[in-house]
């Protein structure tokens, strides 16, 4: 399964790229989301970890862009966040594509969990 962590932590992200690779996912991560939109419009990616809050471009522009450039189709969407989110904040998310919302700090074994979890997602 190939995956893409869009992150602006490059501890958290080089981390969970280790973690994935060791447990035979093919992981690869960017510190930034534009670079993360020009990815997954290159390449093709089962499950895509995005962060939120990120400088300049964020992850909410990520959804945005990739939601009107019909890209949101192409692989499933985990948000991971440390932010409050708000219910109505939940809501867009949804309606911009996402498959599942998750807070940090999240336990490795339970990340890989529901990376599994999302092959039998809408």
């Amino acid at each position: 399964m190939k995956i893409l962590i869009i992150e602006d932590n490059s501890s958290i992200s080089s981390m969970l790229v280790k973690y994935l690779n060791k447990k035979n996912f093919d992981a690869m991560d960017t510190n930034n989301a534009r670079n993360g939109l020009e990815l997954i419009q290159k390449n093709n990616f089962d499950v895509v970890i995005l962060d939120l809050n990120m400088p300049k471009f964020s992850g909410w522009d990520f959804l945005k862009k990739i939601n009107s450039d019909g890209l949101v189709l192409k692989s499933k969407i985990i948000v991971l966040t440390a932010s409050v989110i708000t219910s109505e904040q939940e809501m867009e998310l949804e309606q911009l594509g996402i498959n599942l919302l998750l807070k940090k700090p999240i336990d490795p074994d339970d990340l890989i969990a529901k990376i599994h979890d999302t092959k039998e997602l809408k």
